[in-house]
């Protein structure tokens, strides 16, 4: 069973990386802040895009987060830097606290105990530069301002410099 799942993971990451890069409409990358997260953007055609991360924290809590991005390449083309465009969107976030101490700058702000749970609305504003000769890898930097529902409602901001490998 364990060989068949490696087989078909193989399989589909080949065919992955051999399509067109004209149809290239993932990416997986890394956005390093606060907090760090892992993440995968899916092209949905046109300057839309899907995108959802997660972060296991420092601070002892799973963040999970997804968004509905708009890009816009084509209006801040510059011939200095190349491809640089600007992405901003709206998604929903999700705080689960993995340990009794999460705090987050505050006293128990998403909750005290294990288990507990916090979310609330994400508004993601950046710039995304993909170097001419390298289209398959991007650099971004963001700011996130995020109205928490719960546990309480406040606004708070996350920021971020990542890089991603499109395909």
């Amino acid at each position: 069973m364990i060989l068949r799942l490696i087989y078909i993971v193989i399989f589909l990451s080949a065919t992955v990386f051999c399509l067109p890069k004209a149809l290239a409409q993932n990416a997986v990358g890394l956005t390093i802040g606060g907090p760090t997260y892992i993440n995968f953007t899916h092209g949905l055609g046109g300057p839309t895009a899907v995108e959802a991360g997660v972060s296991f924290s420092y601070n002892h809590a799973t963040h999970l987060y997804g968004d509905y991005l708009l890009e816009t390449h084509d209006s801040l083309r510059n011939p200095q830097f190349n491809d640089v465009g600007l992405f901003y969107g709206v998604g929903g976030m999700i705080v689960i606290v993995n340990d009794d101490h999460y705090r987050n700058g505050k006293d128990g702000y998403y909750g005290d105990h294990d288990g507990d749970v916090g979310f609330g609305v994400r508004f993601p504003v950046g710039l995304d530069w993909r170097p001419s000769k390298t289209k398959e890898i991007s650099f971004h930097v963001q700011i996130v301002p995020i109205v928490t529902i719960a546990p309480e409602t406040e606004l708070e901001f996350n920021a971020g410099l990542g890089l991603k490998y499109h395909f």
